[in-house]
């Protein structure tokens, strides 16, 4: 059997190949062709299910079907962290898209807003999805109620480690190899020990750092924390606090 006609897309109106990877498709193979690439058809496919499910040209649908896969699905990519951990849907939102469309729309969802502008998040990461621990943030500070997250806090400021990247312009990556290290917050960020290692105070294991007006607490090379006041510091230094 030959092929004498070729055939036209309906999505972009190009003509059909007759040949995939260098070879000529058989005519009962090319007959089942409806489109000509994969882009069309999953164009096609979008089409055909807007059309039978209307809600699918809703983002916030898109939401609720997500936190479900993520619940639900053993194999997606987010299982470990949600799935296994036990982390669920209620039940009243489970199998009633239109109940948790209900409360997102009195509890800050705006349709114009972009997805970094609002996102779902969980208010205590350890507890499912429900009315009562849920609410509408933003995409950052979504970020930082993930309960892996990695939090390093230095010179009174406590940040999650990618913030501490973009602050620095230190790679992510450099920051976390130096956390699994088990290295003190000074060295995981700026990547070298305290220049004033060694005590000028006059007591054993504290110095005082003069950038950043804290006093600095080492026992044995081991860091212990930054105190503002030297008393706080002895007491450090003692255990006795």
């Amino acid at each position: 059997m030959k092929l004498t006609e070729s055939k036209i897309c309906p999505i972009c109106g190009k003509e059909i190949p007759m040949y995939s990877c260098g070879r000529k498709i058989s005519a009962p193979n090319y007959r089942k062709r409806k489109y000509c690439s994969r882009n069309c058809k999953n164009i096609a496919q979008k089409t055909t299910m807007k059309k039978e499910n209307p809600r699918h040209n809703e983002r916030l649908y898109h939401v609720w079907q997500g936190m479900k896969q993520r619940c639900n699905n053993p194999n997606s990519v987010s299982a470990k962290w949600y799935h296994d951990k036990g982390i669920c849907v209620c039940e009243e939102w489970e199998h009633d898209y239109e109940a948790f469309k209900e409360w997102a729309l009195l509890n800050g969802y705006d349709k114009t807003k972009t997805r970094k502008e609002q996102s779902l998040d969980r208010i205590d990461s350890n507890k499912g999805y429900s009315p009562t621990n849920c609410r509408f943030v933003t995409h950052s500070q979504n970020c930082q109620n993930i309960a892996r997250n990695i939090w390093i806090e230095y010179n009174g400021e406590r940040m999650i480690i990618s913030e501490w990247s973009r602050k620095l312009g230190v790679p992510i990556e450099t920051l976390r190899a130096r956390y699994r290290k088990g290295l003190p917050p000074y060295e995981i960020l700026f990547g070298k020990k305290l220049s004033s290692h060694k005590s000028n105070t006059g007591i054993k294991g504290i110095s005082w750092q003069e950038k950043y007006k804290r006093y600095v607490v080492y026992v044995n090379h081991k860091y212990l924390g930054e105190r503002k006041s030297l008393d706080e510091a002895i007491k450090l230094r003692n255990g006795t606090e």
